[in-house]
């Protein structure tokens, strides 16, 4: 039997994207996005309220170019990635779990200033922009 490993992701960021190049000169970009089920109420009254989840997101090389470039605080985005759990021991021996998203593919949902429509996307390995325009997105 097969197994899946894929995670679909809309939602808000919570701040622009984080990025940095790693001891490899590889750029990394980091999101963090969050995803809210609104608050109801049950028939016997019971209020549930809202609630609001945050994802890490991280992205690699080009794409994290993409969102350096083209995302900020607010953005909403469409993401298409696999969930990767990770571990390691800090020097007092204690040992720490994270797990986050690996991105794979990017959508921007919201109209950026500028005339950049809505529903742009782009996918780890296809983005193929080597010429754009300044301001144009590249995918």
């Amino acid at each position: 039997m097969a197994s899946v490993n894929k995670v679909i992701l809309v939602g808000y960021l919570g701040d622009a994207p984080k990025v940095e190049t790693v001891s490899s000169g590889t750029k990394k970009a980091t999101l963090s996005i969050g995803t809210t089920e609104r608050g109801y109420t049950t028939r016997a009254g019971t209020v549930v309220p809202e609630r609001t989840e945050w994802h890490r997101v991280v992205f690699w090389d080009r794409m994290a170019d993409i969102c350096e470039r083209f995302l900020d605080r607010g953005s909403l985005v469409y993401v298409e990635g696999m969930i990767h759990t990770r571990s390691w021991d800090d020097d007092q021996g204690v040992r720490h779990y994270a797990t986050e998203i690996a991105g794979k593919g990017l959508q921007m949902l919201d109209r950026r200033s500028g005339g950049a429509s809505a529903g742009r996307n782009v996918q780890d390995g296809q983005e193929g922009a080597e010429n754009e325009a300044e301001g144009d997105l590249p995918f």
